[in-house]
């Protein structure tokens, strides 16, 4: 990857925030715990992005992430059900929060007949934005195949 992502925009939900940037990446910075309208509005920003992009891939920083209230939680669920999101990327952390986080993927995972998109642990940001692009290649590649 050559030069600094470049953002199109930042969207603030209380003490978070949500950046688009291109070509096809939201990072998202969790900053404290999350309330369920919080939540919501997370989760309704990405699916008005990817309404507008297409096909986008998400790199979650959790490292400063809080307590997030049950009702937060269940409406989690519903992110591997969001189309166009193409795998996921999660970074920072302590034990605790990346057992929370998993036991909420593996949840979602059981509710679904479908497969969720691709989602990673990795240990910094660099790390995610690796996974990322080795991702989109990946899958850019099976489409070129599958076109051809």
């Amino acid at each position: 990857m050559t030069g600094s992502p470049r953002p199109i925009t930042t969207v603030r939900i209380g003490l978070h925030s949500l950046t688009l940037e291109q070509p096809d990446i939201i990072v998202s910075r969790a900053n404290g715990g999350f309330s369920e309208p919080e939540m919501m509005a997370l989760l309704m920003t990405v699916a008005e992005w990817v309404g507008m992009h297409g096909r986008l891939f998400w790199i979650a920083d959790i490292s400063r992430i809080g307590p997030i209230c049950p009702e937060a939680r269940r409406a989690t669920a519903g992110i591997g059900k969001r189309t166009g999101i193409s795998g996921c990327a999660i970074f920072g952390g302590s034990f605790q929060q990346r057992l929370i986080t998993t036991l909420t993927v593996t949840a979602a995972k059981l509710l679904r007949t479908q497969e969720l998109a691709p989602i990673t642990y990795v240990p910094t940001e660099a790390d995610a934005r690796l996974w990322v692009s080795d991702l989109r290649n990946r899958l850019d590649l099976e489409l070129h195949r599958a076109s051809a």
